[in-house]
């Protein structure tokens, strides 16, 4: 599921719920620093982007 109110995706399955960013929501995050002329983006975990699908865009 895609929230558009966080610009995050995530799952959930009964009580599980996981939070993570995909292409849309890291896009959404870097236009969002990039209009407000901040100097970078960060997120936590790049080991899981094991093609750098995420990571070259």
């Amino acid at each position: 599921v895609f929230d558009r109110e966080s610009v995050s995706a995530y799952f959930y399955a009964g009580n599980l719920w996981v939070g993570y960013d995909n292409q849309r929501s890291v896009a959404g995050k870097i236009g969002y620093a990039k209009r407000k002329g901040l100097v970078g983006y960060f997120f936590w975990e790049l080991s899981q982007d094991s093609n750098w699908s995420l990571a070259t865009q």
